[in-house]
């Protein structure tokens, strides 16, 4: 679907629920920015006489090797079953605690969804006309940004804690939407994943070397040296540390996922007063899943703030995290998890530091390389080849397409993340930057 895409009035009265009068399009996003999908913005008067400002989005329209992988991780799917299923429990569940009742989920309105690997989407309402916006990923949010994203990351994974608890583990057993949230591709064991993710990582973590050679021998040098401490399978494990700790030292709870700075939405005092935040949206819970707390926390730290700002700030802001979990707890009149404190909250956080680290370059080729860059690479080439992509496509129509080649399928990924990075210098930087920190820190040994 493009972003020009026609839409029928019958499809947007399908997707708010009501006659309508009238509607327009437009592109939801920069180009380049949503990795996952195509983002619309819609303008919408119903015959009531409401005005609807939405968001829609949909499989990626130009794109289909993205559009397989979408598919591959049901992040679609995901996405409708935390809003259809999850969302709606939590709300039950709140309500039936009465000291808990002014408890409000940080959560957009949901308008309606679909799902069939082919059609996909997700319509939901769009916050930006009601004032709340996005900050730059390539600055540090403020400390009073974080301050409330640690209160609000807080109190969702402490009702998520509290559904798993009061509803048991019985509910992914029995509706087959909600046991993709135990059962997906980050925790299942499945070979081909598993292989998938051996050789992703570890080969993200060679690109490092490349590209910091150019930019700074000694730190190269360092990553060098720990990535030949160990094999493929050996570094696949550190990146799962955290993923695979135990229930009883993490707290299961439904996490976020993908918790950084382009997937928060902030409203403000005042225009620009970036020091008074008010309110939070999170948004794009297309990786949610059953986890741990040290997931999210270590995810959005490395991603979303710098160097400097967890040297003076991340203590403090575990112990905002952990308070407000407490405080959520005590509202819903719920005990809290065995061995719930301040001081094991940030113990086992700086525990699970380097298995958070290794995340860093595949995400910050996603979110901060140049896509832009990428696609202009290859439509090139598919230019320059168009007469021998012709009979290619012909010969495949004619005997079916080809088997995957699992190595050169690897191999391309690796080599498109690797220019995505060469081509941003504000992502080599963010790099750099998080590799000395990991390197002055003592966690490449």
């Amino acid at each position: 679907m493009t972003p020009d895409r026609q839409f029928e009035k019958s499809e947007i009265e399908k997707l708010v629920g009501e006659p309508i009068t009238d509607f327009s399009s437009s592109s939801g996003s920069n180009k380049g920015d949503n990795v996952a999908g195509t983002l619309l913005a819609l303008k919408v008067t119903t015959a009531a006489g409401k005005e609807l400002n939405l968001v829609y989005k949909s499989f990626p329209s130009d794109n289909p090797e993205q559009r397989q992988y979408v598919v591959q991780f049901g992040i679609f799917r995901t996405e409708t079953c935390m809003y259809e299923k999850v969302f709606p429990r939590l709300k039950e569940l709140v309500a039936l605690r009465k000291a808990a009742k002014n408890i409000e989920l940080p959560t957009v309105k949901y308008i309606s969804g679909f799902n069939d690997d082919q059609n996909d989407y997700v319509c939901l309402e769009d916050m930006r006309p009601e004032g709340y916006i996005m900050q730059d990923k390539f600055q540090s949010l403020t400390s009073a940004e974080v301050t409330l994203i640690m209160k609000e990351m807080a109190k969702f994974h402490a009702l998520t804690y509290f559904m798993l608890r009061y509803d048991g583990e019985r509910i992914f057993e029995e509706d087959d939407r909600v046991s993709k949230l135990k059962y997906n591709a980050f925790t299942i064991e499945n070979p081909m994943m598993i292989e998938m993710g051996t050789r992703m990582f570890y080969g993200y973590m060679e690109n490092t070397v490349t590209l910091l050679e150019d930019r700074d021998k000694s730190l190269a040098e360092h990553v060098k040296n720990f990535v030949g401490k160990h094999s493929r399978h050996s570094f696949h494990a550190l990146t799962r540390f955290n993923s695979k700790r135990t229930d009883k030292e993490s707290f299961p709870c439904i996490i976020h996922g993908d918790l950084w700075t382009n997937n928060v939405l902030f409203k403000y005092e005042s225009s620009g007063g970036r020091d008074a935040p008010t309110q939070l949206k999170f948004i794009d819970f297309q990786l949610s899943r059953r986890g741990n707390i040290f997931e999210d926390l270590g995810y959005f730290f490395w991603t979303s703030t710098t160097p400097q700002f967890r040297k003076l700030h991340l203590d403090q802001m575990l112990s905002i995290y952990t308070k407000s979990f407490e405080d959520t707890m005590d509202q819903l009149d719920y005990p809290k998890p065995e061995g719930f404190s301040r001081g094991y909250v940030i113990d086992k956080f700086y525990q699970g530091m380097l298995g958070s680290y290794t995340f860093m370059p595949f995400a910050l080729s996603l979110q901060m390389g140049d896509l832009e860059a990428v696609l202009e690479d290859k439509d090139e080439k598919v230019t320059n080849g168009a007469s021998t992509n012709g009979e290619k496509q012909k010969e495949e129509a004619q005997s079916g397409p080809p088997a995957i080649d699992f190595d050169k399928m690897m191999e391309a990924n690796n080599a498109m993340m690797l220019l995505r990075m060469k081509k941003s210098p504000r992502a080599l930087q963010r790099l750099e930057d998080l590799t000395r920190e990991a390197v002055e820190r003592k966690l490449l040994l």
